[in-house]
């Protein structure tokens, strides 16, 4: 009886302490890190499946795994220009700034690029179309009267010392003016309106001086002296081929006003000038003063370029004025345009 009692006992504790055998357990191995080429990484946590029912060892452990994560990047490529300068050859055959005259006067430049001495030679064709508004001294303003004159005019000149600095451009040289006027048919005193042409020359020997005072603005100052055929009939040599006239002479001519003192004629003429860019145009003023001469006339020219070459000029007196209209037309001969290509200025 002890002994069944021994063995009973024994039985339960064994049934007690013993644990079922469910089979080999497999476990999860670790999730190792992989080297990557980025720096940066994304954690992800990986639970271990769920333990069987029964099985008090098997719990759920989570686990830390980097994931490479690989981002583009931009890299330049060696050897791909991306900006390519370029340089444009332009020949210039003058300056941007014709500078060789203000409107009908010179200056002490020439054309000649990147200096201002030497030699220069312009063409000019002018044409005064008449009054587009004048008033004498006790009569009413009279309205269109046309003058119809014509200048063909040579100026040759020699640019002796350029501008340097504070120092200005000084120039010499010599004009002459083929004159060509017809009649005027509203003029009094003419009987008809045929135009009658009459030719005289003008011829007068000048200095210039021209200062840049600004950037593309200009000063001049000039002094005209004419009666070249008769200094030249004094000394006694070549008064037939030099000009009879003074361009002095062509101020009477352009208003009905002055025709009392178109039989005088004055050999001096000074003059003043400026230049100067406005609009991305060139504007240029001259005023002219002939003495002596009865009336004491004033004549100044304008001159706006690009404006088709038709430009307005103010003739003032003693006891009136005119307003005038004219056309002006200026090609440079000399320099011509150089051998060699220039950069555009």
């Amino acid at each position: 009886m002890a002994i069944a009692l021994v063995l009973v006992t024994l039985g339960v504790r064994a049934q007690v302490t013993s644990v079922p055998d469910h089979g080999p357990q497999t476990t999860s191995p670790a999730a190792s890190p992989t080297a990557t080429p980025t720096a940066t990484s994304t954690s992800t946590q990986t639970a271990l499946p769920a333990a069987s029912p029964g099985s008090p060892t098997s719990t759920g452990t989570p686990t830390d795994s980097p994931t490479a994560t690989v981002s583009p990047t931009s890299t330049p490529t060696r050897g791909t220009p991306t900006d390519t300068p370029t340089v444009t050859m332009t020949p210039t055959k003058t300056p941007a700034l014709a500078r060789s005259a203000i409107a009908l006067l010179p200056t002490a430049y020439s054309n000649r690029l990147n200096r201002t001495d030497g030699l220069n030679l312009d063409l000019l064709f002018s044409y005064y179309i008449g009054s587009i508004a004048e008033k004498d001294s006790g009569a009413a303003v009279e309205w269109l009267n046309p003058l119809r004159t014509w200048m063909i005019t040579a100026d040759i000149k020699y640019g002796w010392l350029g501008e340097n600095g504070n120092q200005p451009a000084i120039a010499s040289g010599f004009i002459d003016t083929l004159l060509l006027q017809g009649g005027n048919p509203g003029a009094t005193g003419s009987s008809t309106g045929t135009l009658k042409f009459t030719t005289q020359s003008l011829g007068s020997v000048y200095t210039a001086v021209s200062k840049t005072v600004g950037k593309n603005a200009h000063v001049h100052l000039g002094y005209m002296r004419g009666d070249l055929a008769g200094t030249a009939h004094k000394k006694g040599f070549l008064s037939h081929v030099l000009p009879n006239g003074n361009h002095a002479d062509l101020l009477p001519l352009f208003a009905q006003g002055l025709a009392s003192i178109q039989n005088e004629s004055a050999p001096n003429i000074l003059y003043v000038g400026w230049d100067f860019k406005f609009l991305g145009t060139a504007w240029r003023f001259e005023v002219l003063k002939p003495f002596p001469l009865s009336k004491h006339p004033v004549l100044i020219n304008t001159k706006i370029d690009k404006l088709l070459s038709f430009n307005l000029a103010y003739e003032r007196w003693q006891g009136g004025y005119a307003l005038l209209g004219y056309f002006n037309f200026r090609f440079t001969i000399i320099p011509s345009e150089p051998k060699k290509k220039t950069m555009g200025l």
